[in-house]
């Protein structure tokens, strides 16, 4: 009887030695960060900046119109670029919250904790996640630093550069390294940093725009290899697509890339066919332009496909965003004045095919901004200026019937989207 018992004090005490190793383990593996519950339920939820008399500030509106703010937030202290993660269970922003330098921050909405997940002096920003239908991990957004794109990991803090490619990887998103160790000869001629970038299909390739002198260019940059002339495999070079004053994309799932140009521009300044040079002048084909590039398609000689072209002024549009499944375009709709000024006039759908504004329908007049699907393609939110506030937050069906405001009283807000849960 002795042993026995005996016997079962020590499984006991066995098994809680494995569970406080797995406890251990387990712990480990977080790096540290404890960030529970892993499962939020934010289904309906409406996430945007805010924008005060001092500084802006991170927050959601619950489907009762509830709106919470990011705790932390201090009056002068900017949230900005606020984005779901592909699961709907966190948020995050870049924020100077900390020692007056952009990093990017997480929101879980259940504990009420924002923290800062990246490190370094540099600033941070623009965080995207993706792609749309990809299977593998998307915890880790792209980021801006510096100029640079990385790879944030928000569990370690540590970031890798993915643009422009580089053999090594940084330790920590801010760490300095000098220009000659990350710029190629090759991506110095093709601008002089980063603006934004996103995954393509599978990971397969990346679509950022670059900042050049005078104006901006979209990059595809695909992430495998090529055979060069002794056999050797090496980096694929990077495509130049488009160019404009101003350059704004957007990926769907299936791969497809939209990009709005304002401002049409060479890609090539330096390889500009004869015809469009008068007088030593260069003179555009067109003056604004929205295309759809297949990158799949790059390497096998295709080019990409006017949505829309316009040859002044009157027309432009901006901000575009595709549907979920793919098959459509929003836009913002404008025109330009004083020859830099965007004025927006209405939200416009289109086929999301050449010569697709064609067939597009405008689904509200008015100065309307930033855009967002919800997830199942029913809604769309986005920012409108009103009698209250020149920034309100609406949603509308998707085929501009039943509009509704969102936020309420005089506040203005930027970027606002639907959770990713929400049904």
């Amino acid at each position: 009887m002795i042993k026995q018992k005996l016997a079962i004090r020590i499984a006991i005490w066995l098994f809680s030695i494995a569970v406080l190793f797995g406890v251990y383990q387990w712990y480990r593996g977080l790096g540290h960060d404890i960030d529970l519950p892993v499962q939020v339920d934010t289904n309906g939820y409406i996430a945007a900046i805010e924008r005060k008399e001092e500084g802006s500030v991170a927050v959601i509106f619950k489907p009762d119109g509830t709106k919470i703010e990011a705790p932390g937030y201090k009056p002068g202290v900017e949230d900005k670029e606020i984005v779901w993660r592909p699961d709907g269970n966190r948020l995050f922003f870049s924020s100077d919250r900390i020692d007056g330098s952009f990093n990017i921050y997480r929101w879980n909405t259940d504990r009420g904790v924002a923290e800062r997940r990246s490190l370094g002096s540099r600033s941070q920003s623009n965080a995207t996640f993706g792609p749309k239908g990809y299977s593998g991990d998307l915890s880790k957004p792209l980021i801006i630093a510096g100029g640079f794109v990385l790879e944030l990991d928000p569990k370690e803090g540590a970031a890798n550069q993915i643009l422009p490619p580089i053999q090594r990887e940084i330790a920590q998103a801010g760490e300095e390294q000098t220009t000659a160790d990350q710029f190629s000869t090759l991506y110095s001629r093709i601008g002089t940093s980063f603006k934004d970038a996103r995954w393509g299909k599978n990971r397969e390739y990346i679509v950022a725009v670059m900042r050049r002198e005078g104006g901006e260019v979209l990059v595809i940059q695909p992430t495998g290899t090529v055979k060069a002339e002794d056999g050797t495999e090496k980096q694929a070079p990077p495509v130049l697509i488009e160019a404009g004053d101003k350059v704004e994309i957007d990926v769907a799932a299936s791969g497809l890339v939209v990009a709005a140009i304002t401002g049409y521009q060479f890609p090539n300044p330096h390889d500009i066919p004869e015809e469009f040079i008068k007088n030593n002048r260069v003179v555009p084909p067109f003056r604004h332009a929205m295309v759809i590039v297949d990158p799949s398609m790059l390497q096998k000689g295709g080019t990409s496909q006017a949505v829309y072209l316009s040859k002044d002024d009157q027309l432009c549009l901006q901000q575009p965003r595709f549907s979920p499944d793919g098959s459509k375009v929003l836009a913002v709709g404008g025109s330009i004045v004083d020859g830099a000024n965007f004025v927006p006039k209405a939200l416009v759908s289109m086929p999301a095919v050449a010569n697709g504004f064609e067939n597009q329908s405008a689904l509200v007049l008015g100065e309307v901004r930033d855009p967002s699907w919800h997830p199942q393609g029913r809604e769309i939110v986005y920012v409108k200026k009103d009698a209250e506030s020149p920034r309100a937050i609406y949603r509308v069906g998707a085929d501009g019937s039943n509009e509704k405001r969102v936020s309420q009283g005089t506040a203005s807000y930027v970027g606002p989207s639907f959770s990713p849960q929400s049904r």
